[in-house]
């Protein structure tokens, strides 16, 4: 039978193979561009579909998933959007390049309270391996949401 978990953060339903928003996640934050401040805000709305942190088995060994928590949320969004700007159904999503949704990620991670080579172990295993889902062939159905309430 499927893994059920209901999270700690109680904005998120997780059946093992993926994560049912139950209530809008919001997050904003600011990057720097070329010497410049650049602010932004990612939305997902509830009932979203997204398949959470895809941490290996043997990296998840050594990580605390704790950390992670509002960081994946938002780079699987960035990574979703394909490096596009996303406004719909309820989704929005800046346009940022792969390398920039990691950093993002890292900082989320690092205000989480990740111990260093918590930290650098997360972020260097997004720039070894983000690369396979940033490249693979996009989902059309990938904004898709349901009614996780009904």
């Amino acid at each position: 039978g499927r893994q059920l978990n209901w999270s700690e953060q109680r904005h998120v339903f997780n059946l093992k193979e993926c994560n049912i928003f139950l209530k809008p996640y919001s997050l904003k934050f600011a990057l720097k561009k070329n010497s410049v401040w650049c602010y932004y805000k990612v939305v997902i709305p509830t009932g979203a579909i997204l398949d959470g942190s895809s941490v290996p088995s043997l990296v998840r060994a050594i990580l605390n998933d704790d950390y992670h928590n509002g960081a994946w949320e938002v780079h699987d969004a960035g990574y979703i959007s394909e490096g596009q700007e996303v406004d719909y159904k309820g989704w929005l999503i800046p346009k940022l390049s792969r390398k920039e949704w990691d950093l993002v990620f890292k900082e989320v991670v690092k205000l989480n309270g990740a111990p260093k080579f918590q930290l650098f172990a997360a972020y260097r295993g997004l720039r070894l391996g983000g690369w396979v889902t940033w490249n693979k062939r996009p989902n059309p159905n990938r904004f898709i949401t349901i009614d996780p309430h009904r």
